[in-house]
């Protein structure tokens, strides 16, 4: 569970590592394979569901590193190591 803090400070690092990725919200939520309401969620940090969290910082990661940009730094979802409860599935990276 994250402190107030926490979450605030998850929202603008998701919100930024979007903006530097530039992609539009449908495309973003189809190649996720989630709904562009969850993915709403997500970025607003409405309680969404964890899981939707650890896979848009890994579709964000994924993406920028892709493409040549820089990843702006995570704090509380900085290692993948410390996802141990959330499971999901990465389907963009099979096209990468």
């Amino acid at each position: 569970m994250l402190t107030r803090e926490e979450t605030l400070a998850t929202k603008a690092e998701l919100e930024e590592n979007f903006r530097r990725l530039g992609f539009k919200h449908a495309r973003v939520a189809r190649e996720m394979g989630i709904s562009q309401s969850e993915l709403a969620d997500v970025l607003a940090m409405s309680r969404p569901n964890p899981a939707h969290v650890w896979m848009l910082r890994d579709y964000l990661e994924d993406q920028l590193i892709q493409r040549g940009l820089e990843v702006y730094p995570y704090s509380k979802l900085a290692q993948h190591s410390a996802n141990q409860w959330f499971h999901y599935d990465r389907p963009w990276r099979q096209k990468l």
